[in-house]
């Protein structure tokens, strides 16, 4: 029986192995908030891709307004529909070690939870990385 589960620890050592190269297989980055004045917000883009694939990315929108200030949107350009949202440093459960995420299913926002998404469209890519804050207003 020991032979087994050594066995059973190299395959699932190897498996977590084989994810986290394929995760590091992957860049992601956050180009510069820009402020769009006209809808009161920021943006900025979230910007992936897999070694020696060409770049995706997905757009971050930021509402500096004071209903909608706890979260950073996530909004598929080439769906145009939001798909997730993270708490932003201004919300009171902010926790700058652990992002904090919510999807849209159905229309509506879910819980809030610890569970991250992987990058859209990656098939096993990393975790998304936290975007930067905002510039403050009128910046």
């Amino acid at each position: 029986m020991r032979p087994l589960s050594q066995l059973l620890c190299f395959c699932l050592a190897s498996m977590a192995m084989a994810s986290a190269v394929q995760a590091q297989d992957y860049h992601q980055s956050y180009t510069p908030w820009k402020h769009d004045q006209v809808n009161n917000r920021y943006t900025c883009d979230y910007v992936f891709h897999k070694q020696n694939d060409p770049p995706r990315k997905q757009q971050v929108i930021y509402y500096p307004q004071e209903q909608k200030k706890d979260f950073y949107y996530y909004y598929n350009t080439e769906k145009q529909a939001y798909w997730g949202r993270c708490v932003s440093h201004h919300n009171p459960h902010h926790n700058p070690q652990q992002m904090q995420w919510s999807t849209l299913n159905n229309n509506a926002w879910g819980p809030v939870t610890n569970d991250c998404p992987l990058v859209p469209g990656s098939n096993g890519g990393p975790q998304i990385s936290s975007p930067p804050p905002p510039p403050p207003p009128g910046i």
